[in-house]
């Protein structure tokens, strides 16, 4: 399925993997958004490396109790797939494409954020 995506059903797709059958996982989803904000930081500070084709995975597991609008859940992003990493030469600036991506995926986080927020 992930290779039939385009610009414009990534994010629809992006917001169904927070839905856990009865309600959008909004609660997940800014946690997710804070958390690749603090990766945005440690890469901006990145000296040694940079990365092509590597991937973000996303996990998630818990539960929600609506009686108490509380969510229990443990989240995680991890970088994978390093095949293509390679030292930066000396004096490179940061990785700047690979910033470009992840500012755009939190970019459009944010958006479904709102949009599944309404």
């Amino acid at each position: 399925m992930g290779r039939k995506l385009t610009s414009e059903t990534l994010p629809a797709a992006i917001a169904q993997f927070f839905n856990n059958g009865t309600h959008f996982r909004v609660d997940i989803l800014q946690r997710f958004i804070v958390r690749l904000k603090e990766f945005q930081q440690v890469m901006e500070k990145e000296s040694n490396y940079r990365f092509y084709s590597t991937s973000l995975l996303l996990l998630y597991e818990g539960d929600y109790d609506p009686e108490d609008n509380k969510a229990v859940a443990d989240i995680d992003v991890r970088m994978i797939d390093f095949a293509h990493t390679f030292p930066k030469e000396r004096g490179q600036e940061q990785d700047d494409g690979y910033l470009f991506g992840l500012k755009n995926f939190i970019t459009m986080m944010e958006n479904i954020s709102r949009e599944i927020s309404k």
